[in-house]
């Protein structure tokens, strides 16, 4: 086990790279999040009046952290120079909020913690300022920030040739797998599943037996 500090660091992507400006904060996380979601829609049942919830998407998983910003040097070696909270903040909104003239949408960023890596999107920020100098500058503030994990166009670019809907796949069926989340895979959209159970002549998509191989076609 080793006994390293790794401090966590936020840095913008560019072009596929993390580069640019970037801050290490002085205190580690207190607490890393992960949301995944799931979602469904009640589809009817041919023949029957209940219904039945039917496979739609995986959204991007959610990726919480939080962490401390503190300017009184509480931490750090005597005489080290410290960073205001405030130059602090306006650096960290600067990394996820800072608008791109030429692709017109805010920044992709990479927040690393060790063995944690998260790329995407910051979607949400939370400041919370909780002490103070007698002037009232911030001297310490909890932060919240939200990212959800997605690829920029450039790292799409990259990946796009290995995964492309433009081929066809053969798939082969593993336990627990079913058409619509098949689908999403392939595809990135679960509502393809009727076109591949036409190109498959498939009787009963919804019991899919492991071991037999589908046919996914090109998206046209």
């Amino acid at each position: 086990m080793s006994g390293k500090l790794e401090k966590l660091e936020l840095r913008q992507v560019i072009d596929g790279k993390p580069q640019g400006l970037y801050i290490e904060v002085s205190f580690n996380p207190t607490s890393l999040k992960e949301e995944q979601q799931v979602c469904f829609r009640d589809g009817k049942v041919i023949g029957s009046v209940r219904l039945e919830k039917e496979f739609t998407s995986i959204p991007p998983s959610l990726i919480i952290f939080q962490f401390t910003l503190d300017g009184t040097g509480a931490n750090q070696p005597p005489n080290t120079e410290i960073e205001s909270v405030p130059d602090t903040i306006k650096k960290i909104k600067k990394i996820t909020q800072d608008y791109d003239g030429e692709s017109h949408e805010p920044p992709w960023v990479e927040l690393t913690w060790g063995p944690n890596v998260v790329r995407g999107r910051t979607v949400k920020l939370d400041i919370e300022y909780n002490l103070f100098k007698p002037s009232g500058e911030p001297l310490r503030a909890e932060v919240s920030l939200e990212i959800e994990r997605s690829l920029s166009r450039a790292e799409e670019t990259k990946t796009k040739n290995m995964n492309s809907p433009d081929l066809t796949h053969i798939v082969s069926v593993k336990a627990g797998d079913t058409l619509p989340l098949l689908c999403h895979r392939v595809y990135g959209d679960a509502e393809y599943y009727i076109d591949v159970v036409r190109h498959n002549k498939l009787h009963n998509f919804r019991n899919l037996v492991p071991g037999m191989e589908l046919e996914f076609p090109p998206l046209k």
